[in-house]
């Protein structure tokens, strides 16, 4: 597998710029009754009769105080990605992943079984993340097709809740050899007018040597990276950067 087995120690939290949706509606529409207009302010908002008097702003602190309100919505629509080992030692390891993808629940589900559109090339054993398939059935296999009639099963699908969640079980890349168990665990939840995903994976088994330690950061790492093609896949059709 081609970079599977890149040294260990990479971060294990990246941030990933979410989506944001247009903010033309900050700036457009008329003021609800009992307030001012987004260009005016109280000039005396204490009186107690005839509600607010509004005095209109001069254009150019207007612009100024939109453009902070603009930068402090940003700042607050921005959740990161995040990948992080939540425990490990010689015998297992669990790592979760959280990151917003502007579409709904339903169509982040249905592009995640497209999984040999998004997928990385250098994580895979034929080379080419097109062999790669899945299919949404009961033990359905997420199955690569090798040179030869050869072939190799990711991991089979154990749990499936269209637009919800996604569970499969299987050992990903290295941890195959290792005769190691995992439970990849994938929600999909509502969030706005978007979805935030939610993946954890849990390897459990008994290897020679050192053990998951070493590895744990590796396979969140990569992970991540496919996470995130993902989300780029199903925000712009194309998951490379």
């Amino acid at each position: 597998m081609a970079h599977w087995g890149a040294a260990v120690g990479m971060p294990t939290e990246i941030a990933v710029d979410a989506s944001f949706p247009s903010t033309r509606t900050l700036l457009t529409g008329s003021a609800p009754a009992g307030f001012c207009p987004a260009s005016q302010v109280h000039f005396n908002p204490q009186r107690s009769t005839g509600g607010p008097r509004c005095s209109r702003i001069p254009r150019g602190r207007f612009r100024a105080r939109m453009a902070a309100m603009v930068l402090v919505a940003v700042a607050c629509a921005q959740a990161p990605a995040r990948a992080e080992v939540t425990s490990s030692g010689t015998d297992g390891f669990a790592m979760k992943i959280d990151l917003p993808v502007a579409a709904p629940p339903d169509r982040v589900f249905e592009r995640f079984l497209e999984i040999g559109r998004w997928w990385s090339d250098e994580h895979t054993y034929s080379g080419h993340a097109s062999n790669m398939t899945l299919r949404n059935e009961p033990g359905g296999c997420f199955c690569e097709t090798l040179p030869n009639g050869g072939f190799i099963r990711h991991a089979a699908i154990e749990y499936s809740d269209p637009g919800k969640a996604l569970y499969l079980s299987g050992a990903l890349g290295p941890l195959l050899t290792l005769g190691a168990h995992g439970l990849l665990a994938v929600q999909f939840k509502a969030e706005g007018e978007g979805s935030r995903l939610v993946a954890t994976y849990v390897v459990s088994g008994f290897p020679q040597g050192k053990g998951f330690a070493e590895l744990a950061p590796l396979v969140d790492q990569v992970l991540l990276e496919q996470f995130t093609r993902l989300k780029r896949y199903v925000e712009t059709g194309r998951p490379g950067a």
